[in-house]
Formats: structure tokens, C-alpha cells, sequence
């Protein structure tokens, strides 16, 4: 028995090993191929300041300090890729394995905590958030340790110092973290029943909690309960919400997955109920559940309170990313079910115990099938940043416009600059007031154009003032962005692409000739999708004795040029002996390039490679489809609206208006273009100060079908479900679409001159 009992630590020791070593490869898999988003951004920016004044902006947000300054600590060490950042949360998330399995071992032995520590290296949910610059893993991390500790001091084998520190950290990491010391103290009326000498200790050490977190929420209380607000959801929508996360770690369409995860549900609700049953007879076993139970049906409570109307109370806004906090105890309590049937020898038992693993974990597989291979690092802001960060003067000013998205610029680019607040609606006096000053202190500006500009400033008075008084400007774009320099001087203008010395990201040292060497190059991405656009940036090193022309070429493995550009320079300009500039090149990568790698060329040397992924495979045409409506409307860039087809011409206000529109194009797209669908009445309507009563603005098929990906004749299925006003009167409308440029607001206009396209009239009917 003794040799048995060896074999099987050794076995469980081993199966943890390899539970590790797999756990840790998928949260760091393409861990940095995925652009940094709001809430990240917003962490890199806080762990950027100093430990004091990481304290002082926490208190004023709604999340406390401590995660923001281990991340503060550890970029030190590893800087600011995404890679780098994100490697804290996936370490926190791969310790987590190893805390549920030792919680699980604690609660109901090696098997049960070897089980849901399976059941965790497998969920999409927490690898999800094992990948974010945020602070949801170790928030779920301190959970499980919190209650582990927990059972040590109650066993008798120590743990309460470990335990203080744990929910101390948890509670400086996530204010909703308070779930977790609420359902240890739950469970611990089981044990206080039977050992009630452990009363006082255990009373010290919540004392000792509440002191800690007492001398924080004294600074802080005012400044989070100010921010914080209620999310209407409800309890119902919650509770699918909830599950879905848990099982597949899937936020949205969660309808859709009830064929998935409704037998997971009823393998958990089936495991729960007989240990609900069998801890009647043992109260050791009812403690150990408590803290799984309460811990997960406590967020149920919370959404309940946040849904009951109330005016001046604390309402903690909910998101779905808060419950993988608890993901930890849901895959305890599921293996806990699932192990339970394993200690009976019944053959019919077993053959249920192997059935319903088999299904917990290929309901984890179909979560995760696709999620890697969904993670491509974005080029949005990082080539727009390289070069600012490489053409700025040292007196040049940096605008942002308009400062929505102000943490993502904020990541990657670190220098000072200046936001037009997106809450503005910009007139011709607000630009002046908020340009001049600025324009005074500096030679030129920096102009960082963002989606949202036109939305703060519609009529562009912003960009008009800048251009009337600059003596020259130069652009750049980047897909829906743009970088526009307005210099004061004609000198300032003629050295814009000169390289201020910034530090090459990526250094090569290439001689080609006498008259030019190529120093570097930066590129913010490795692996682009068809229909993506990449954007080098290189560095020379020029001399005077003569021109060079260069030729930077993007290469298949079978030596195919799929783009190119030369580089071309006249020194007569340059004042000096010898100067280092930089140029942009741009590759549009067509619809139809094949997967694999592909080389970029500087002449005939290769200086990095990069990887294309094939984004559609099958193509539809127009002789697939029966379109309801047909139309053969022609844009000017070669874009074809072939026809649509509306749901229901007749409908009620407030319902969503189930649009399709159908386009080709017979020949390749370059250029970022947004559909809008307008939906416009002849009654005034006082909430948008416009007649439009309905919107819906994006890149064709919700953004996943930019033009560039077009195929030439493949036909491109664009489905919507335009919201419409609740309030909308009695009526007939106009149903208008068309496309525009994103940066500058500008209308794609037919082949017949118009700037839009009118379909069938929609009535609509005022809501009861």
C-alpha cells in the first residue's frame, strides 16, 4: 500500500509538471501579437509613473494600487513590449494551475486537485486573462491562495500570516475581490462549530485585514466611489453571461453556445448536488463547499443589487472579466462533481465519470480552437508613433485628435503631447483658442488624426486652422489614422524626414554603396492577414558624393515580389557632410497572397521576415447568391454595391433595421474606407440635433472584410442591425448609405458624382 501511495505522489507530481509546462506555453503563445487595447494602455501608462504617484491616481480610480506597481517594477526589468508586459499576467495565470491544484488537493485530495488543475490549464476564460496587461490574473491567483491558507490554519498546520497577506493583496488588487474573504469567513462557521479555540486567532486576523485596508480606503474611498457607476444588466443575462465565461470564456452570443454549454451545466449541477447531499454527514466537507459556493454565488448577489433602483449608494459596475476571479473555485467544485463518482467501482459509474470528462474538456477545446490563431498584433498606432518618434524636433509640439483612444497613443508613444478632449464639439473659436498658444510655443505641430477627430471636430476647423497658418505640411496614414505635420518655416518643413537619433528599434549595418548604407528599421508587426498594409520604416545613412536608389521589395519563399519601393534621395538639399534620415514604405498585401513567410528585401539582401496568413479561403460570387434587391452602382475607387436586401420594410421604433448589402470590386483596393446606413425621417430629432433616427457605421462585415481583402469579383456579404430610436415617430424614412474615409470625413462618390445611395423607404411605427 506503502509503494502504491509513492507511485501515485510521483505520478501526481509529474501530471503537475506537465500541467505547468502546457498551462505556461498557451498564455505565452502569440502573447504579444495583439495590439495593446483602452484598459492596458491605461495600465502601462499608470506603471510608467512612480510608486507615490501610482497611489495618488488609484485613488482615484477604481482599481487599487498594488497590481500597478508590481507592473511598475517589472517593466524595469523587461520594458514596454507586449510581450513583455503581458508576461507578469502570464506567469500569475500558470501559478494559478498550481494554486488550484493545491486548493483542491486541500478540499478533496490529489485526484480532485490534479483534475481542476486540468480543467483550468485548458480554460479560454483564464488563459484569456492570463494575456492582458491587467490585473484579473492575480486577482484570481491571491483567491485560491487565500482560501488554501485558510484550510492550513484551520487543519493546524499554520497559514494564517499567509492568509492575511493573500486577502490583503487580493483586496489591493480588485475591490471585487471581496467575494473571496466574505466566503472563507462563510465557511469558517463550520469550523468555528467544531474548534472554536480558533476563534480569537482567526477574529486577530480578519482585524488585522480591515486595518490594511483601512489605511488605503481612507485616502481612496472618495475618489473610486465617485467613479464608479452601475452597468444595467440583468439577473438572468448575468447568470448566461456567467456561465458561458466559465465554461467556454466567451462574453458575447452566448445563446449561441447553450448547445455546448447546458451539458456542462448539468454534468456541474449533477456532481454539486450528490456532494451537497454527502456533506450532511460530514462537516469538514460542508466547510470545503462553502467557500466554493459562496465564493461563486456571491457575484449573483452583487448583480442583483446593482439592478435595484437606488440613489446615492456605491453601484460597482459589472463586466464579465471580474468572474475570472473565480474561475479557480468553478473548476474545483465541476472536478470535485466529476471525481466524486470516480471512488465507486460501479462500471456504469465510471463509464459516466469518463463521459463527462470527456465532454468538459472538449467543450474547453471548442473555446479554444480558435483563439490563438485569432491573436494578430495590429499595425494601428505603432507605425504612426515609430515615425513620430523619429521625425519630432526638438521643439515640435504633438497633437492628439481627438483623445478617446489617448491610452493606447499613450503606449506607444511615451513623449509629451497634447489631446483635444473628445467630449469638445470644436468650432471655429474653440480651435483657435486651443491652436494659438500652442502654435506660439513651438515650430511646428504633430497632428495625430484619429477616427474619432471628425466626431469632436465634424466641420475640421481644427486641420483648416492648421494648414491656413503652416508653411508647408506633409502626411502620413495609417489605415483609419493619420500623421500631419504642419511646420512654421519652410526650413523646419524641408527637414522633416531628417532622423532625430532616436534609438533604432532594429539595427543593421549594410554598406550598398558609397553614397548611401542602410543603418535600420523599424516595423511594428511580424504576422499580418491578407488585406493588411505593412509599414517599414528605414533608416539610411546618406552621403554627398552622389544618389543612390535602393529597392525595398516584399518576397515569397518562391522569390515572387508582391510589392516594392524604391528609395530615392537628392542631397542637393542637405547642408551638411553626411545626414541619417527615414522613409515610410507601405505594402499592401493583396487578397489573394498566399500564407507563409515572406521576406523583406533592402536590394538583395534580406533584413527581416515576416508572416502572411491567408484571410479567406472561400469565395462567394455573384452568381452564389439571389439578391433580393439588385442595384449596379459604381464607386470611384472600383467598389460595386450590386443590390441589398431589408428584412422588414415595416417595423416598430426601437427595433434593429436587418440590413444586407452586397459589393464587388473588379480590381484591387487600397485605402480605408466605413460604410454608414442612415436611417433619416422628415421630423427633427432634438436628441442628435439631425433628422437621423438610426446609424451604423463600419467596415464592411462588422470590420472583419476591410476593402483591401476584397478579392477582384468576389462577392461580399455585409450584414447589419442598425439600432434604431426607441422614440422614433409614425412614419415613412429614408434609408441612405454610402462610404467614407475615416480620417478625413470625406464621402466615396459614385461614378455618377452623388455621395450617397438611397434604397427602399422603411415605415415605421412609434413604439407603444
Amino acid at each position: 500500500m506503502k509503494h502504491t501511495r509513492q507511485k501515485y505522489r510521483i505520478w501526481t507530481t509529474w501530471g503537475m509538471a506537465a500541467l505547468l509546462l502546457f498551462g505556461f506555453a498557451l498564455r505565452v503563445h502569440r502573447l504579444g501579437e495583439r495590439a495593446v487595447w483602452w484598459d492596458e494602455g491605461w495600465s502601462v501608462w499608470m506603471a510608467r509613473h512612480s510608486l507615490l504617484a501610482i497611489a495618488q491616481e488609484t485613488a482615484h480610480d477604481v482599481h487599487p494600487p498594488l497590481y500597478f506597481w508590481l507592473l511598475h517594477s517589472w517593466r524595469l526589468l523587461l520594458g514596454d513590449s507586449e510581450f513583455g508586459l503581458r508576461l507578469l499576467s502570464a506567469v500569475f495565470g500558470t501559478l494559478a494551475i498550481a494554486a488550484t491544484y493545491l486548493l483542491g488537493k486541500a478540499m478533496a485530495g490529489r485526484y480532485v486537485g490534479l483534475l481542476a488543475a486540468l480543467f483550468l490549464t485548458v480554460s479560454r476564460f483564464h488563459i484569456v486573462w492570463s494575456q492582458e496587461i491587467r490585473m484579473y490574473a492575480l486577482a484570481g491567483l491571491l483567491a485560491l491562495l487565500a482560501a488554501w491558507a485558510a484550510m492550513r490554519f484551520w487543519e493546524g498546520r499554520g497559514g494564517l500570516l499567509a492568509y492575511i497577506f493573500f486577502t490583503t493583496a487580493g483586496l489591493l488588487s480588485l475591490y471585487l475581490y471581496f467575494p473571496i474573504p466574505v466566503a472563507i469567513n462563510a465557511a469558517f462557521l463550520w469550523q468555528w462549530r467544531h474548534k472554536r479555540r480558533l476563534l480569537w486567532r482567526w477574529a486577530a486576523a480578519q482585524t488585522a485585514v480591515l486595518i490594511i485596508l483601512s489605511l488605503w480606503l481612507q485616502y481612496a474611498l472618495r475618489g473610486f466611489l465617485r467613479n464608479s457607476s452601475a452597468t444595467p444588466i440583468s439577473v438572468w443575462d448575468f447568470l448566461k453571461i456567467y456561465w458561458t465565461v466559465l465554461v467556454m470564456g466567451v462574453p458575447l452570443n452566448v445563446d449561441a453556445y447553450a448547445r455546448f454549454t447546458l451539458p456542462v451545466l448539468a454534468i456541474f449541477t449533477g456532481g454539486t448536488a450528490v456532494l451537497l447531499h454527502q456533506s450532511r454527514k460530514s462537516w469538514k466537507m460542508a466547510r470545503n463547499l462553502t467557500v466554493l459556493l459562496v465564493g461563486l454565488l456571491l457575484p449573483v448577489a452583487v448583480v442583483i443589487y446593482i439592478t435595484i433602483p437606488k440613489a446615492g449608494a456605491y453601484a460597482p459596475p459589472f463586466s464579465p472579466r471580474y468572474l475570472v476571479i473565480f474561475t479557480g473555485y468553478f473548476v474545483i467544485l465541476l472536478a470535485w462533481g466529476i471525481a466524486n463518482e470516480q471512488l465507486s467501482m460501479n462500471k456504469g459509474r465510471l463509464f459516466i465519470v469518463h463521459c463527462s470528462l470527456l465532454i468538459v474538456l472538449f467543450v474547453s477545446w471548442v473555446g479554444m480552437k480558435d483563439y490563438h490563431h485569432g491573436r494578430v498584433l495590429v499595425d494601428d498606432y505603432g507605425a504612426l508613433a515609430a515615425a513620430l518618434a523619429a521625425y519630432r524636433g526638438e521643439n515640435d509640439g504633438v497633437i492628439l485628435y481627438a483623445d478617446r483612444d489617448w491610452p493606447i497613443f499613450a503606449y506607444h508613444y511615451a513623449d509629451a503631447w497634447n489631446g483635444v478632449p473628445s467630449g469638445w464639439n470644436v468650432d471655429g473659436e474653440t480651435a483657435v483658442s486651443y491652436l494659438s498658444p500652442l502654435w506660439q510655443a513651438h515650430d511646428g505641430l504633430w497632428l495625430v488624426t484619429t477616427p474619432y477627430g471628425t466626431a469632436t471636430d465634424p466641420d475640421g476647423h481644427i486641420p483648416a486652422w492648421l494648414a491656413e497658418n503652416a508653411a508647408a505640411s506633409q502626411t502620413w496614414e495609417y489605415g483609419d489614422k493619420a500623421l500631419t505635420f504642419y511646420a512654421k518655416t519652410a526650413e523646419r518643413a524641408a527637414a522633416t524626414a531628417l532622423y532625430n537619433g532616436v534609438t533604432l528599434p532594429q539595427f543593421r549595418q549594410l554598406i550598398f554603396t558609397e553614397e548611401a548604407a542602410f543603418i535600420g528599421y523599424d516595423l511594428p508587426a511580424h504576422t499580418y492577414h491578407t488585406g493588411d498594409t505593412i509599414r517599414l520604416g528605414s533608416y539610411w545613412q546618406w552621403h554627398l558624393e552622389g544618389i543612390s536608389s535602393p529597392v525595398i521589395r516584399l518576397v515569397d519563399k518562391m522569390g515572387k515580389t508582391w510589392g516594392e519601393t524604391a528609395v530615392s534621395f537628392s542631397p542637393d538639399s542637405l547642408t551638411s557632410i553626411t545626414r541619417q534620415l527615414r522613409y515610410e514604405h507601405h505594402f499592401p498585401i493583396p487578397a489573394d497572397a498566399p500564407s507563409g513567410s515572406y521576406a523583406i528585401m533592402v536590394d538583395d539582401t534580406a533584413v527581416t521576415h515576416v508572416q502572411i496568413r491567408q484571410r479567406t479561403q472561400n469565395v462567394l460570387t455573384a452568381a452564389d447568391v439571389d439578391i433580393e434587391n439588385r442595384l449596379d452602382v459604381r464607386f470611384q475607387n472600383g467598389v460595386q454595391l450590386l443590390g441589398y436586401a431589408i428584412e422588414n420594410e415595416a417595423m416598430t421604433a426601437g427595433e434593429p433595421l436587418h440590413l444586407t448589402l452586397y459589393w464587388q470590386t473588379d480590381k484591387p483596393i487600397s485605402g480605408t474606407y466605413k460604410v454608414f446606413t442612415h436611417l433619416i425621417g422628415e421630423v427633427w430629432n432634438g436628441e442628435t440635433g439631425n433628422f437621423l433616427w438610426g446609424q451604423q457605421d463600419n467596415e464592411p462585415v462588422s470590420g472583419k472584410r476591410p476593402l483591401p481583402t476584397w478579392r477582384t469579383n468576389e462577392l461580399i456579404v455585409d450584414s447589419y442591425g442598425m439600432p434604431t430610436a426607441l422614440n422614433a415617430p409614425d412614419g415613412r424614412y429614408t434609408l441612405e448609405i454610402g462610404l467614407y474615409n475615416p480620417v478625413t470625413g470625406d464621402r466615396l462618390l459614385t461614378e455618377a458624382g452623388a455621395d450617397h445611395i438611397l434604397l427602399s423607404p422603411i415605415t415605421l411605427h412609434a413604439s407603444k
